[in-house]
């Protein structure tokens, strides 16, 4: 059970705060920055509202701000509501949009995600939007700015009153992202999504062997002479999750001393491959 939960915590790690290993293996040590450009260069930032409730028999997908799993990056769900069901504005976006939490706390909390292929959606007018330009990457544009770079530019540029301070649009428009040729984005995208799927199916399996946690010290209670003789066998639970994650560790974990950050553009393409399966 340990031994899962800190696979898990590492992948989580690598898909979500990542400077400790992807900016200095992904980015720095394989892209290599050449240069920083403001998010405006590389997406558009959009900002086209209605008001639904004008349409009060259309149906819509909407997207809120408690909709975006902050964990994974991913919108967690999407409602579909009447326009008459909507009050007040509500900003238009659509697939492959990003979405950018502007307002305190969730833009600390990192409430960041890519609209989902559904067409046109409705979402927060919390949301700040960079809709990606042609040959950009919304997965690169996605990481960077739930990355640690990005968070310490936010920091002194919010405005308002303490607890519902906001990021203003012109900021959010000027931010510096690291400049990575498209194809070097894509290849990117494909590790940061590979390790995002390895997360989400973790969960699961730590949720499982919690439950099963949960059970044996239920049967310990009601029958604990039978429950004591089980206990053995669950143990063997721990070498298997050594064995079947002893390949992850050579993918997506550096190694420790020299060369922990000496990866190459071309062993991330040859491995990627492998995920997909």
């Amino acid at each position: 059970m340990r031994s899962t939960l800190k696979k898990y915590s590492e992948l989580l790690h690598v898909g979500r705060d990542a400077p400790g290993f992807f900016l200095y293996g992904l980015v720095d040590g394989v892209a290599e920055i050449k240069s920083w450009r403001k998010l405006e260069e590389i997406a558009d930032i959009v900002r086209l509202s209605i008001l639904p409730s004008r349409y009060p028999t259309y149906e819509f997908y909407h997207i809120g701000v408690p909709d975006v799993d902050a964990e994974h990056g991913e919108v967690g769900n999407v409602d579909r509501l009447l326009g008459g069901q909507i009050k007040g504005a509500r900003i238009v976006i659509k697939g492959g949009d990003v979405i950018f939490a502007r307002i305190e706390p969730s833009i600390y909390n990192r409430k960041t995600a890519i609209v989902p292929n559904l067409g046109v959606c409705l979402g927060s007018t919390e949301f700040l939007v960079a809709r990606p330009k042609q040959g950009m990457s919304s997965e690169y544009i996605l990481w960077v700015l739930r990355n640690q770079w990005v968070a310490q530019q936010v920091l002194g540029k919010m405005t308002g009153s303490t607890g519902r301070r906001r990021f203003e649009e012109s900021d959010f428009a000027k931010l510096l992202i690291p400049w990575v040729e498209p194809d070097n984005q894509k290849v990117i995208a494909r590790v940061l999504v590979s390790a995002r799927v390895q997360c989400k199916k973790l969960i699961k399996e730590a949720a499982a062997i919690l439950q099963q946690g949960d059970n044996v010290a239920l049967d310990l209670i009601q029958r604990p002479q039978e429950a004591i003789s089980n206990i053995a066998d669950d143990e063997i639970l721990e070498d298997e999750q050594e064995t079947k994650w002893s390949s992850m560790d050579k993918l997506y974990l550096p190694s420790k001393g020299e060369g922990a950050n000496q990866l190459t553009l071309d062993m991330f393409a040859a491995t990627t491959d492998d995920l997909e399966d």
